[in-house]
């Protein structure tokens, strides 16, 4: 009995993992033929297992001097009956995880998974708004002229480990808080909001730790001051949370590189990823194989308008990788199943 339930609900598991994977790619498919995406969750399984052993003894009895007969039988039987929950996913909420841009956070938590820079870049980055020498802004999307380049750059610092992704840590300061030093009592519950407070030429300093916008930086910012660490939080701080702060200084031959990078939602790479179909992008990421025969080698595939969408093995795992990222962002955007919002539709075996 233990083993089987074991590879039961492995099994189950498999499944749902595997649905969840085609049902991304079906959704690429339908971007590819311009139509609405639509995704659908299992909120549920229910199995029944009913394990049976019976244990009999049959006997017949001669008459005469015969020997009489024993016959013992043994049976087992074993039943599944899985109740299977399918809810689709919809609603405001929904929605607006699909279409909102990613967090700048979003970017530094995949980054410090291990994911490398190149591949983030190409895969959630809509453009880079770059700062010209005299003072202009021009903006630079995915896939246009300029682009690669400035991957290229990040790729390269990221390799030599010379790249730094993540927030910046800062102190704000109030000089003239107070005309002496607090009390005791003050000072402890200053210190209890996360304030500081110093004495400096006579004069009170109320201070207070910050943390703040998300830098790409070929340097540690905190090995900068903190009124250097201040002027970076300023420039992050001039566009939304959907934009990372970039500062590359000059490094051999390349120019200071300044700018913000601007980032997608996930409806957006669900759309960027059909557009490299449409256009046969052999460098698209993930690379999906659109076919009229199905793909052999191929670790997901779906049949869409007749045609066949798979997501084929990469020996450097580069596109897995980036639909692994998709995925991830997808079960970040789905919120708890709604529970009476949508019927669900439930499949009993």
């Amino acid at each position: 009995m233990r083993t089987s339930l074991h590879e039961v609900v492995l099994d189950y598991d498999e499944t749902v993992s595997r649905a969840q994977a085609e049902m991304l790619l079906l959704n690429i498919a339908r971007a590819r033929h311009h139509r609405p995406v639509h995704f659908t969750t299992v909120s549920g399984i229910a199995a029944t297992f009913d394990f049976r052993t019976d244990v009999g003894m049959g006997a017949e009895l001669a008459e005469g001097p015969a020997a009489d007969l024993y016959m013992p039988s043994v049976g087992v039987s074993a039943a599944e009956n899985p109740t299977i929950s399918i809810v689709p996913i919809q609603g405001e909420e929904f929605t607006r995880r699909l279409l909102t841009p990613l967090d700048e956070s979003t970017f530094g938590f995949f980054y410090h998974q291990g994911v490398d820079a190149a591949l983030l870049l190409e895969l959630i980055v809509r453009s880079i708004v770059v700062e010209t020498p005299d003072g202009d802004r021009r903006v630079i999307d995915n896939g246009a002229d300029g682009f690669a380049e400035i991957v290229s750059r990040i790729d390269a610092l990221d390799r030599a480990r010379r790249l730094d992704v993540g927030e910046l840590v800062f102190e704000e300061s109030w000089r003239g808080a107070a005309d002496g030093a607090p009390s005791a009592k003050d000072l402890a519950e200053l210190i209890e909001l996360g304030y500081g407070f110093r004495m400096d030429g006579g004069e009170g300093v109320l201070s207070r730790r910050v943390v703040g916008r998300h830098a790409v930086t070929s340097y540690d910012p905190a090995a900068m001051s903190n009124d250097a660490r201040i002027e970076l939080q300023r420039a992050a701080q001039e566009y939304p949370s959907n934009f990372v702060r970039l500062d590359l200084r000059r490094g051999g031959a390349a120019a200071p590189l300044r700018g913000w990078i601007k980032l997608r939602s996930v409806s957006a790479i669900l759309d960027s990823i059909a557009t490299g179909i449409r256009e046969s992008r052999p460098d698209a990421l993930p690379r999906v194989v659109e076919a009229e025969a199905p793909h052999g080698n191929s670790l997901f595939t779906v049949e869409y308008e007749g045609l066949h969408y798979a997501l084929p093995r990469d020996p450097e795992a580069r596109s897995q990788t980036a639909f692994r990222v998709l995925y991830r962002l997808y079960q970040m955007s789905v919120s708890d199943v709604p529970a009476t919002a949508v019927p669900p539709v439930t499949i009993a075996k």
